[in-house]
């Protein structure tokens, strides 16, 4: 075996035998489907999700410095996909794996329109915060808007306010 050095990617490669290597992506690959197994078994279960009633009206700040409740995120659409962005405000930017999600469905989103469905993506930082970062990664596509004046995000358990992160780690 011997061992080779890939500048641009900054760390060290085994080089192997052929056999030896084929044996290493067997094994992975047993892993992957595993992994993919799963992931279909998340999915399942998150479609048969029941719905539940909002009673609670919500306000959201949009990138156009309007004020929209959660009804108003559908638009002229029957249904809406919220995606809950992570991006606090004491942040300088958003979630890398959040960001690169939204880099990809930026295009789709005409598509999801025409398919009588909106999308929300929303965020605890602030508007001006959020218009500063998607105006940069030209995500034109997408409706922005922020949550930080309501419990949007704590009510639906995608933010954890101070006193559900003690109780959490208390545990």
């Amino acid at each position: 075996m011997s061992t080779g050095k890939d500048n641009s990617c900054n760390y060290t490669v085994n080089v192997v035998s052929h056999d030896e290597w084929l044996k290493k992506r067997i094994e992975l690959l047993e892993k992957e489907k595993e992994l993919t197994k799963l992931q279909d078994e998340v999915t399942k279960q998150r479609l048969s999700l029941p719905c539940t009633k909002v009673d609670k009206e919500y306000i959201f700040e949009g990138h156009d410095n309007t004020n929209k409740t959660l009804n108003e995120l559908f638009g002229n659409n029957t249904q809406l996909v919220v995606y809950h962005f992570m991006f606090d405000e004491e942040w300088d930017g958003g979630c890398k794996s959040c960001s690169f999600m939204q880099d990809h469905l930026n295009g789709a989103i005409p598509h999801l329109n025409a398919k009588n469905v909106s999308y929300a993506l929303i965020a605890k930082a602030s508007i001006e915060k959020l218009k500063l970062f998607t105006d940069k990664r030209e995500w034109n596509n997408i409706n922005v808007y922020s949550s930080n004046k309501s419990d949007f995000n704590y009510d639906y358990h995608v933010s954890r306010s101070e006193e559900n992160k003690e109780k959490n780690e208390s545990k």
